[in-house]
C-alpha cells in the first residue's frame, strides 16, 4: 500500500453532465398557446353564458320563486 496517495474521492465534478442537457424535452410554444387561449376563451363564454342565463345559484335562504320575484321586478 502506498501512504503517499490519500483515498479520498476527487471532489471535481465532471466536465459533462448529462443531466444538463436531458432536463428539457423540444415542445411547441405555439400549439401549447393557442390550447391555453382555447380553454381560457371557452371558460369567459361558459361564465357569459351562465350569467346570461340566469344559471347560478339562489342565495341561501330565498328561494327560487322569491329570487324570480326579485329579478322580475
Amino acid at each position: 500500500m502506498n501512504a503517499g496517495i490519500p483515498i479520498f474521492p476527487t471532489m471535481f465534478p465532471n466536465i459533462v453532465d448529462p443531466l444538463w442537457f436531458s432536463v428539457d424535452e423540444p415542445k411547441n410554444e405555439d400549439t401549447e398557446l393557442i390550447r391555453i387561449e382555447s380553454f381560457h376563451q371557452n371558460w369567459l363564454l361558459t361564465l357569459t353564458n351562465k350569467i346570461n342565463d340566469k344559471d347560478f345559484p339562489v342565495p341561501i335562504g330565498k328561494t327560487a320563486t322569491e329570487e324570480q320575484d326579485t329579478v322580475c321586478s
